[in-house]
Parts: C-alpha cells; sequence; structure tokens
C-alpha cells in the first residue's frame, strides 16, 4: 500500500467508535493503577527519517476521555503545570511531556492497525483534553 492509497477516512471511522484505554499512564509505579480512557484520530502521514533510512509515519491526535476522579485530575494537573491550558497542545519529537501516554498509545494503535494489515509507524502531533 503505498501513502496515496491508505484508507485514513476508512480507518478513522473504525477508530471513531473505539476507546483505547491505557493502563498505567503515569508509569510511576503506583500499586493500585488509574486506566486512562484515550481516542484517536489519524490526521495525516509524514515521511521521517530515522537512523538515515526515509519511513512513512501515520500521524494522530489523542483525545483523553474522561475516566475517573483520580486519572482525571493528575492529567488536568498536568496540562495546567505544562502549558497555557486551552485544552490541546501540540507534541514535536523534541517536546512531549505526556510519553508516557503515547508511547503506549503508539503500541495499542499499533496493533488496532495490524488488524487491518496496516504497518506503519505511528506518531501522536497533538494531545486534546475532553476531561474539563
Amino acid at each position: 500500500m503505498t501513502i496515496n492509497e491508505f484508507p485514513i477516512e476508512k480507518i478513522n471511522k473504525f477508530l471513531n467508535d473505539h476507546t483505547f484505554v491505557v493502563t498505567d499512564p503515569l508509569v510511576i509505579g503506583l500499586s493500585t493503577k488509574y486506566p486512562l480512557n484515550v481516542k484517536v484520530t489519524i490526521t495525516g502521514i509524514k515521511t521521517y527519517i530515522s537512523v538515515g533510512e526515509s519511513y512513512p509515519y501515520l500521524q494522530y491526535t489523542l483525545y483523553l476521555e474522561p475516566s475517573n476522579k483520580v486519572i482525571d485530575g493528575m492529567m488536568n494537573m498536568m496540562f495546567g503545570h505544562h502549558h497555557n491550558y486551552n485544552g490541546e497542545i501540540d507534541i514535536t519529537t523534541t517536546f512531549n511531556p505526556y510519553s508516557s501516554v503515547t508511547g503506549q498509545v503508539d503500541q495499542l494503535l499499533n496493533r488496532f492497525l495490524k488488524v487491518f494489515s496496516i504497518d506503519y509507524r505511528v506518531m501522536c502531533t497533538k494531545i486534546v483534553n475532553n476531561i474539563i
């Protein structure tokens, strides 16, 4: 499948009805895990260079969804601490304070896409906080 043939709209229809659960979003080793519900929308494909080779990456936006009082409060605190809070942040290859969340979502999304025989690398480019 070439980049031009990638069915973004079709995949997003499936993703629209699917909620991923990040089981340990803070990765701080608490004995009690507070799962975080997230949704994903694929926003495009861009080619990046990794170790001298050029690879296509699926870019996606991550939506934090209401989960439970504990993790919702922690995620809202993180947003307020790291940013002028407007409900969303742009993620770059050099700035990602939510790498513990996006790293786990990358793995979940890769497994989900393999069901459709899609084996592209993925990269989060924006996080939207719908917890408010």
